[in-house]
């Protein structure tokens, strides 16, 4: 059972690397000197390796850790205030 959650851990990892590595020969290599068609899609390549970032007013990112983060408080909130009310 380990083995395949190492094998699986492994295989993330080495997909992540190479997709990141995409990026990068994109962005190092001379797309300027390519036909137009081909520039495009290196730019495109290029511009879809910024990340988007969401933001609450400008304050603080949202994602994954703070959504459940901010879940589990109100769930926390919720049974505190329903112990409240039970007595």
């Amino acid at each position: 059972m380990i083995y395949w959650v190492d094998l699986a851990t492994w295989f993330k990892s080495t997909n992540r690397r190479r997709a990141s590595k995409i990026g990068n020969s994109a962005y190092f290599s001379y797309w300027y000197e390519y036909l137009p068609r081909s520039c495009t899609t290196k730019l495109v390549i290029m511009q879809s390796q910024k990340k988007a970032i969401v933001t609450a007013g400008g304050l603080i990112d949202i994602n994954l850790a703070t959504s459940l983060t901010t879940v589990k408080t109100m769930v926390s909130y919720c049974m505190f205030l329903r112990t409240m009310g039970a007595e």
